[in-house]
């Protein structure tokens, strides 16, 4: 059965590959004309020191250096939901020598803050993911609340009278709260550090 597909190619097929390969047999000398890192790499991470994403980012530092070949810096500037961060990274030179350090509220802060120092998606390109950290809910030991349900059915009949712990606004956990909040029907209010 002919499917009326070749499986020859043609001239411009040809032409084309040729063009490719010699493309690809250029590349290595663009890319050492373009060798990166050139210089030191900053890497702002957009908490303050001691936090999940400080310890990690500190613990690959030397790894990273060693890979790079280049001195890694790190800068805490914690501070409006990461916004400080991204806009000290924003405004950076665009040659991939500083790195932003952030949380998911990088995403959502342009829904929670009514004038943005910068356009997350046009002023920032993400890389990876580089860690995963849950979000866990706890009550004192001492409290009568041993399970979410128990602890959802006291906040029904206590309208206004539980708080949360965040890590701020627009942080996992403050929009985890505000979903159980949601969800719920209860009002707790947040309580940022």
């Amino acid at each position: 059965m002919t499917t009326g597909i070749s499986t020859r190619p043609d001239r411009r097929q040809v032409v084309a590959a040729g063009m490719g390969l010699g493309a690809l047999v250029a590349a290595p000398g663009l890319l050492r004309a373009q060798a990166w890192p050139s210089r030191n790499i900053r890497i702002v991470v957009a908490f303050p020191p001691g936090g999940a994403a400080d310890i990690v980012t500190r613990h690959l530092v030397e790894r990273l250096t060693q890979e790079w070949g280049q001195a890694v810096i790190v800068e805490n500037r914690g501070g409006a939901g990461g916004n400080v961060a991204s806009v000290e990274v924003a405004r950076s030179d665009p040659d991939g020598h500083s790195l932003l350090i952030t949380s998911s509220a990088v995403a959502i802060n342009h829904l929670l803050y009514a004038r943005m120092p910068l356009d997350t998606f046009k002023d920032l390109a993400p890389v990876g993911m580089g860690i995963t950290v849950p979000n866990v809910m706890v009550v004192p030991a001492a409290s009568a609340d041993k399970t979410a349900a128990e602890l959802l059915e006291r906040a029904r009949a206590n309208p206004g009278k539980l708080t949360y712990g965040s890590a701020g606004i627009g942080s996992s956990i403050h929009m985890a709260g505000e979903l159980f909040k949601y969800l719920a029907s209860p009002t707790a209010a947040p309580v940022p550090p």
